[in-house]
């Protein structure tokens, strides 16, 4: 969740947000009792297009049944023929009232770890749902009210916060940090560019589009940037879509930051984990190989030395066994020279890689 993975860029900031969480209350929601069967809820659920809905004893919430409750159970070995919604419930539901500030809904949702809030009366009596894109929505608005009334703050933090006009696809605005990030001296010199230029892939524009106008938001969202020297880099951002009334005019707000160094960190443990295994498969290779091989050349050898008594066709064909035998030794000790993994593309087989052993060995 982009509030448990970035807490300290809202915690600098939210103590500016004192709107409360009823604009963004969705009163259209479902309920189900206990006894609901699951798999009427999954359809239910689905059909509804809902994130979550809400479990009742009564008229008193009881618990909640959300999408990745359906994934964590439909890809268990939970048998759900007669399973019912009751069943599905792990932890008490979490509910809040309308008069809440949105950044007291955040720190809810980040401490339980939940994707929604039920939302009750003073008799405990369910009076709508928020869901956590409700408050990343509800956040990001207020983000933008603070924006515009003075831009000069968040030009203090140290995580990029910039705005993208989807109509002109240009960067709109951006802070001092965010404009750092791409290599520029200051905001100013970022402001209109082309913010398909930032993408080395433009795929990973698409798929972040994709996620905006279905979802609404992305969160930590990584790809491949690139900046004003075309060198790369990894950036992580999280987004939200934003329309005007027409719901014709689009833009993008996001807060982002440089993730190089940790996803540098991340491919080294999994090259150090990838070479360890193969380490392990050379040296049994090696053995394994290494012990017919002694046989094959010393035969190899003895039938040479009697050369003379074989007829030119065999003699010629001998010498191609035992070429052929030496470079497969060749292979062999070059691969106990190995001492990083470094990968080549297969040109017989598509998306398939070979390691590459000129290439990986110790220098």
């Amino acid at each position: 969740m982009v509030f448990r993975r970035h807490p300290n860029t809202f915690d600098r900031i939210e103590f500016t947000i004192v709107d409360t969480i009823k604009s963004l209350i969705s009163d259209k929601f479902i309920i189900f009792s206990k006894n609901t069967s699951f798999r009427e809820a999954v359809r239910i659920i689905g059909e509804g297009n809902s994130k979550c809905a809400v479990i009742v004893e009564g008229k008193i919430p009881v618990g909640i049944i959300s999408e990745r409750d359906i994934i964590r159970i439909l890809s268990g070995d939970i048998d759900i023929a007669n399973l019912t919604v009751g069943d599905t419930i792990t932890e008490p539901v979490h509910t809040i009232h309308d008069d809440v500030a949105i950044s007291d809904a955040i720190k809810i949702i980040k401490d339980k770890d939940v994707s929604c809030l039920v939302v009750v009366n003073l008799n405990d009596e369910i009076s709508g749902l928020i869901t956590e894109i409700d408050v990343i929505r509800g956040y990001t608005e207020n983000l933008e009210k603070l924006v515009k009334k003075n831009r000069m703050a968040f030009d203090n933090l140290p995580e990029g916060v910039c705005e993208y006009d989807m109509e002109k696809s240009i960067i709109a605005w951006i802070n001092k940090a965010g404009a750092g990030m791409f290599g520029y001296e200051s905001p100013e010199d970022m402001i209109g560019k082309d913010m398909t230029d930032t993408f080395v892939d433009i795929d990973d524009k698409k798929k972040l589009m994709d996620i905006l106008y279905k979802e609404g938001a992305a969160r930590n969202f990584v790809f491949r940037a690139k900046k004003i020297d075309n060198s790369i880099f990894y950036l992580e951002g999280t987004y939200n879509l934003r329309k005007d009334e027409s719901e014709e005019k689009h833009k993008i707000e996001g807060i982002i930051r440089d993730v190089t160094n940790r996803k540098v960190d991340e491919y080294r443990a999994v090259n150090k984990e990838r070479l360890e295994a193969m380490l392990q498969v050379v040296r049994t290779a090696r053995h394994e190989i290494n012990n017919p091989l002694t046989g094959i050349l010393g035969n190899i050898e003895l039938l040479m030395d009697k050369g003379s008594k074989l007829s030119k066709n065999a003699q010629k064909k001998l010498k191609v066994i035992y070429e052929q035998s030496m470079r497969i030794k060749d292979i062999v000790q070059n691969m106990s020279t190995i001492s990083r993994a470094i990968e080549r593309e297969n040109t017989n087989k598509i998306n398939i890689k070979m390691i590459d052993l000129e290439k990986s060995k110790r220098k």
